[in-house]
């Protein structure tokens, strides 16, 4: 599955911030060089990318309310 859809589903699920937002700003926080989502090892590079995804996600979500 796509890192779009996988957003997407989370969104609709409402698992996004379980599953990303916490991990990735505390990655940040932490100063890491990597974080695990969804079981996978990503770079904080990835993660920026991921997280422009759900930006665009959340904008998405709140325009269709």
């Amino acid at each position: 599955m796509g890192w779009m859809k996988k957003i997407y589903v989370m969104c609709e699920d409402n698992t996004l911030d379980e599953e990303f937002t916490k991990p990735y700003h505390q990655a940040l926080v932490d100063e890491k060089d990597t974080m695990y989502f969804q079981g996978k090892l990503i770079t904080m590079r990835q993660a920026e990318g991921i997280q422009m995804f759900v930006d665009d996600a959340l904008k998405l979500f709140k325009n269709k309310k």
